[in-house]
């Protein structure tokens, strides 16, 4: 009989550890034996009991510590109250090695961050001078340009008049060489009029000398008349008449050698003065012909400068186009910068996100007082959650709630089968763009493959906090609490909560 009965307690704690034992190998192991005093098969549920146990501490060790990696948070280490054994032993080194390697490889990173941006924002400014002064010299030798551009008018302008001045020169010049002929020819006149009035002179002194024979010849005759008496008182009257002739011809002549004096003294005066102006007009022309010379040379050397300002021209809008064209590579360059000193910074917020060792930013957790936090928080809920009649009700007691609840990503409630009965009510303020393809339980889902609710049937009224993990709603680090609480009719409910881990 006691065999039999053996045999009966055998089967059923078999029974129980064979149930345990699936479930671990369904991955559930917070399923626990209950050890009874006289169990046959104690020593064997509590291995299973040891088991289990050690595992969920391997696995909670292992999947917070990887979670808190994922979210950026390097300073999380493996506890040193949990001993890997055995084939558990490479993992826990190789969470060291990764630990060391994550932890060095983006300290690295920082550094290499912060010297780019203290580089790009050297370059920055080093290719703002640069865009600054290409756009001065683009602006100075536009308005070199300009000024040259005016030179070569005015040096086509100067060309012009010089070939004209130089055209003017040679009709001065030949307007010199032809007064001065004719200035030879008035003076080779003028010497002819001055031999003509010596001649002139000679004629009438002849004329003078005829005019005193011609008086004493008249008096000889009236004097011979007088002496003929009455036969020469006719001859008397001509001798007298002829006298009087010879008288009037010698002032006359008398009269007309002062003229000739006259003239003969304004003759040589205007050779003289004719003579003078031919040595000026010489003068003249030597001078026009010096003029034309130097004309021809400027108009020449004008001619060749206005080929070399034709040059210059071509090499400075050569040079303004290639200043213009590293203007604009400068201040491209400059957007480059501005650009790459962006895509710095966005590095060095990328890198701040994350918790290294030894940086001064690195936040003890505080794990008593997070307890407490979630105890304060859960209970707060309960009662009020308590009354509620309905999911109607219970959604807006969870809207309301989760308002004023910065750090709670969002509340739901399930019931004692697993079952959600409420919509997950999200916290609007904690979702980022980049999570839209996030969808949360609805209504009828099933949690019971979820450790929260296991946790919270098996261990009624007791607050339960998962491991942290990578919310799928916001891709931070997270944590579900859970705890159950009696409903206004008395059904079980498992109130869960997923809260923002911050480091």
């Amino acid at each position: 009989m006691i065999r039999r009965n053996n045999t009966e307690i055998v089967l059923k704690e078999s029974g129980l550890i064979a149930m345990s034992l699936r479930d671990m190998r369904e991955g559930i192991l917070d399923a626990t034996i209950e050890e009874t005093k006289g169990m046959i098969l104690c020593e064997l549920a509590e291995d299973i009991n040891q088991i289990s146990l050690i595992l969920n501490s391997y696995i909670r060790e292992i999947s917070q510590v990887i979670s808190h990696y994922s979210a950026g948070d390097m300073t999380e280490k493996i506890s040193s109250e949990i001993t890997f054994k055995g084939d558990f032993l490479p993992i826990k080194n190789a969470l060291k090695k990764l630990d060391s390697s994550l932890n060095q490889t983006f300290t690295d990173i920082h550094e290499l961050s912060v010297s780019i941006d203290t580089m790009c924002n050297d370059i920055d400014l080093s290719s703002d001078t640069v865009a600054n002064n290409a756009v001065e010299q683009a602006g100075i030798v536009e308005k070199l340009v300009q000024n040259m551009e005016e030179m070569d008018r005015k040096t086509v302008e100067n060309t012009a008049h010089s070939m004209k001045a130089f055209e003017y020169s040679k009709e001065a010049l030949t307007e010199a060489r032809d007064g001065n002929n004719l200035m030879n020819q008035m003076i080779t006149s003028m010497k002819g009029l001055q031999e003509s009035t010596e001649e002139i002179r000679s004629v009438t002194d002849m004329i003078q000398k005829i005019a005193t024979q011609t008086k004493l010849l008249a008096l000889n005759a009236s004097i011979e008349a007088a002496r003929a008496g009455e036969l020469g008182k006719g001859f008397a009257v001509v001798a007298n008449q002829v006298g009087m002739l010879a008288a009037q011809s010698s002032d006359a002549v008398t009269k007309t050698s002062g003229l000739l004096q006259d003239n003969f003294e304004k003759v040589q005066e205007s050779s003289s003065l004719a003579r003078q102006t031919g040595v000026s007009f010489e003068t003249i022309q030597n001078s026009i012909q010096k003029i034309s010379g130097v004309s021809q040379n400027i108009a020449e050397a004008s001619t060749i400068q206005k080929t070399h300002f034709e040059d210059t021209m071509k090499v400075v809008n050569e040079l303004s186009g290639l200043i213009q064209k590293n203007a604009a590579f400068a201040q491209e360059t400059s957007a480059n910068v501005s650009g790459l000193n962006r895509e710095s910074e966005q590095l060095k917020r990328l890198i701040s996100q994350f918790r290294l060792k030894g940086m001064s930013k690195a936040i003890l957790k505080n794990q008593a007082e997070e307890d407490r936090q979630d105890k304060d928080r859960m209970n707060e809920m309960i009662s009020k959650l308590q009354t509620c009649k309905g999911m109607v009700e219970m959604d807006q007691i969870l809207k309301a709630a989760i308002t004023s609840k910065g750090e709670v990503e969002c509340f739901f409630v399930n019931d004692s089968n697993g079952i959600q009965v409420s919509h997950t009510i999200m916290n609007q303020d904690l979702l980022e763009s980049d999570t839209l393809d996030f969808k949360p339980s609805n209504p009828g889902d099933s949690h019971l493959s979820k450790k929260y609710f296991r946790q919270a049937v098996l261990k009624p009224g007791v607050i339960y906090s998962s491991q942290d993990y990578i919310s799928g709603a916001t891709g931070k680090l997270c944590r579900t609490v859970s705890c159950s609480y009696q409903n206004y009719d008395q059904n079980t409910m498992i109130l869960c909560a997923d809260i923002s881990c911050e480091f």
